[in-house]
């Protein structure tokens, strides 16, 4: 498999990742705003506070996963955030969805080809790197 194929291949569960991350990060991110400010004024204990803070970063952890797979980057990130999306709190009401795009993208990143896709984009970013440390302009 290509490097084309495996965009195509990729493009559908991360295009779920993202939509869920971002669909989902919008109340717990309102939640957690709200939170952190009545904690602030003493309101609220620290239980409630960081609860509702990691629902949020999770959410958060989906979208960036969701964005790094459609770029074939940060292995260990997508996989992460597919995990992310099967676990039911990260993502509250939405879990029917978020179980089937979890599942989906840890199939999808589970196969051989994928995997070598992720080794060869991290190579040729290392090489640009490379080449643009020896040749600075």
């Amino acid at each position: 498999m290509d490097i084309k194929a495996a965009y195509a291949t990729v493009r559908g569960p991360a295009n779920w990742l993202f939509c869920i991350g971002i669909i989902s990060f919008v109340p717990s991110g309102i939640a957690a705003v709200s939170t952190l400010i009545q904690f602030l004024f003493g309101r609220l204990e620290e239980v409630g506070m960081v609860f509702t803070v990691c629902i949020a970063a999770s959410s958060f952890l989906i979208i960036l996963g969701g964005q790094r797979m459609k770029r074939l980057e940060s292995y260990r990130l997508c996989k992460a955030a597919a995990i992310l999306a099967v676990i039911p709190l990260s993502t509250g009401c939405l879990y029917p969805f978020s179980l089937f795009a979890g599942i989906w993208a840890l199939r999808v990143l589970k196969r051989k080809e994928i995997v070598a896709a992720f080794e060869a984009k991290q190579r040729e970013l290392s090489n640009v790197m490379e080449k643009s440390k020896a040749n600075p302009s």
